[in-house]
């Protein structure tokens, strides 16, 4: 698993990639889930929105990849502090129908907007260039 990301004003973009590393086919559909943690591995708020559109079969050969996009808000919502409380560190995906989770650093600040993660259902490939 790898991510690649970018930052615009007020808003954060990511791609979570999962590529098949084994030696046979697998097949995938969704979402994945995702949660932050911090330094200590404790949870940070992580809510996370799936888009509407429509979720499809994909066939991973091995080494053919996967991702999902992430998009999220780094202006404070209403009510909000300007900075948030917790900083995550690391990223916890899990894949769909898995119970396995994978990790990642988290190198991308703190999310306000309390925790919400905008993202999509995966699609074959490794993601447009952000």
């Amino acid at each position: 698993m790898c991510t690649h990301w970018t930052q615009a004003q007020g808003s954060g973009y990511a791609a979570v990639i999962l590529t098949n590393k084994t030696h046979k086919t697998v097949w995938t559909e969704g979402y994945v889930g995702l949660q932050l943690l911090n330094s200590h591995g404790k949870d940070v708020p992580t809510r996370v929105v799936r888009d509407r559109g429509r979720a499809e079969l994909i066939t991973l050969k091995p080494g053919q990849s996967a991702y999902t996009r992430l998009h999220w808000g780094d202006v404070p919502a209403a009510g909000e502090p300007t900075r948030a409380e917790k900083n995550p560190t690391r990223l916890e995906v899990t894949p769909p129908d898995s119970f396995r989770h994978l990790n990642t650093a988290w190198k991308l600040g703190e999310l306000l907007q309390k925790g919400r993660i905008d993202i999509d259902a995966l699609a074959r490939g490794t993601g447009p260039t952000l």
